[in-house]
């Protein structure tokens, strides 16, 4: 009789039962819905530290980024060319290097996450030698 019962418990049960998403899911997820614009861009060395993006003309300031899960990066101008005779937009690659998914390759550059959510992607270089010089790009829909 118990057995009976326990049938549309079970039945009511399973419906609500959905397969967990991994960690890698979900960035691959957050990092490639949408499209990202560069907000900030430091660039850090022993001698002090360069606000790039401050210093970046406004047709690099409307770029976009869109990065899709077969592992391709479009970088396209977005709005105001640079150059005219430059291509509207081009191809590149990403993958992340580990297991823990904390460490990116963009463009043939090694990058450490700082954060990746639905609206914020911060990403910094990182090396093994403390007196190297650092990058930190923040992104944003």
């Amino acid at each position: 009789m118990k057995s009976i019962l326990l049938i549309p418990l079970l039945a009511m049960a399973l419906p609500g039962c959905k397969k967990q998403t991994t960690s890698e899911e979900n960035m691959v997820n957050f990092l490639t819905t949408g499209t990202w614009r560069i907000i900030a861009h430091t660039y850090q060395n022993a001698f002090g530290s360069t606000d790039l993006y401050a210093t970046s003309a406004d047709c690099r300031k409307d770029d976009y980024f869109r990065f899709v899960k077969d592992g391709t990066e479009e970088i396209n101008e977005g709005p105001s060319k640079c150059n005219s005779s430059n291509p509207q937009s081009h191809v590149s690659q990403w993958k992340f290097l580990n297991q823990y998914n904390n460490k990116i390759e963009i463009d043939g550059w090694d990058y450490s996450f700082h954060k990746l959510d639905d609206n914020r992607f911060e990403i910094i270089t990182w090396f093994t030698d403390p007196y190297a010089p650092q990058t930190d790009i923040t992104f944003s829909r």
